[in-house]
């Protein structure tokens, strides 16, 4: 179960802790963005008895030049130094927002277990601001070498978002391991977990051509001032035919892969499932829970042309704490 809090509660009790009562983390994970005030929010509140073997900030090169390189480099800065504090060792690993080869090769190299012995079993993970395919990668990486490890996962709700988030469609493509699989006999059935972004998901169902459309609506979200505006955006796309939609909780793990399981189960012998994760990035994690248990569904991303880099999120609202789950059953 995702347990939520205002931030500031969270620092009032002491902020971040170590997985296991004296001993340190293996591994912590964090991604450093453009986004400074959550990017940096976790990192910033270690209790002062945290500490762990080694710190990974991952980055995509993207962000490290042009109009957000100044706040990505900032945020990287900041997470650094409260990273030295209690890492024994700290790595910043460079991927990439585009290039999937790359964004796989930095993760591997940084994840990878150091020996065939390696007794990893604690891992703490700020999901805040990866990018959903660097993030569906590194549980995929995660689950393979580290199946009997405790993963925390914390997320950082912002206290609002920009005016618009991204535009634009550079291209759309399945993430990285989630492929599916197609039955020219079945229709297909296009599954959106969608936010702020409908250009995206309109994006997704001219690529897709799918025969039905479920557009999953975030109730309750992260925060309930964002739930007007979902619905407001949803309504270009629920004015297209054949197009349902659906709520899930944009605030738990469990919750919303509960819903999805039942939506796949509904419709897997008659569709081609492609799922969209378009919502908060515990529901990222909800999507990763059902592909891992259904191998016929496909994960699918809309690759954006441009982000609102100076005006993505402002301020940080809660704090959501939950830990990976096993594999679902299918």
């Amino acid at each position: 179960m995702t347990i939520a809090m205002s931030f500031s509660e969270f620092q009032r009790n002491g902020g971040l802790m170590p997985i296991r009562d004296e001993l340190p983390d293996d591994f912590f994970i964090v991604c450093a963005s453009y986004e400074i005030d959550r990017s940096t929010a976790i990192a910033e509140s270690m209790n002062e008895h945290y500490s762990t073997e080694s710190s990974i900030i991952y980055v995509n090169n993207e962000f490290t030049q042009g109009s957000a390189g100044m706040r990505t480099s900032e945020s990287i800065s900041r997470i650094k130094h409260s990273l030295e504090a209690s890492s024994q060792q700290v790595n910043i690993a460079e991927g990439s927002l585009l290039d999937l080869r790359i964004q796989l090769r930095t993760l591997r190299k940084n994840l990878e277990p150091v020996s065939e012995t390696n007794r990893t079993s604690a891992l703490t993970i700020d999901v805040t601001t990866f990018n959903r395919e660097a993030l569906l990668t590194t549980l995929t990486l995660i689950r393979c070498w580290y199946p009997d490890a405790s993963v925390r996962i914390l997320y950082v709700s912002p206290s609002e978002h920009g005016e618009w988030l991204s535009r634009g469609c550079k291209l759309v493509r399945n993430a990285l391991g989630f492929a599916g699989e197609h039955d020219p006999n079945r229709r297909s059935l296009l599954v959106v977990l969608s936010g702020f972004e409908t250009e995206r998901v309109l994006h997704l169902i001219e690529e897709h051509e799918p025969t039905k459309v479920l557009l999953g609506l975030g109730n309750p979200p992260t925060n309930s001032e964002f739930l007007a505006r979902n619905r407001d955006e949803q309504k270009l796309v629920l004015a297209r035919q054949d197009v349902e939609r659906f709520e899930f909780p944009a605030n738990d793990i469990v919750g919303c892969a509960d819903i999805l399981k039942k939506l796949v189960t509904d419709h897997i012998d008659e569709y081609n499932i492609a799922i969209a994760p378009m919502s908060t990035k515990l529901t990222t994690i909800s999507v990763f829970l059902i592909a891992e248990a259904y191998p016929d569904v496909q994960v699918t991303h809309c690759v954006p042309d441009e982000y609102n880099t100076e005006d993505y999120s402002c301020g940080i609202s809660d704090i959501y704490i939950d830990s990976l789950p096993r594999p679902l059953s299918g």
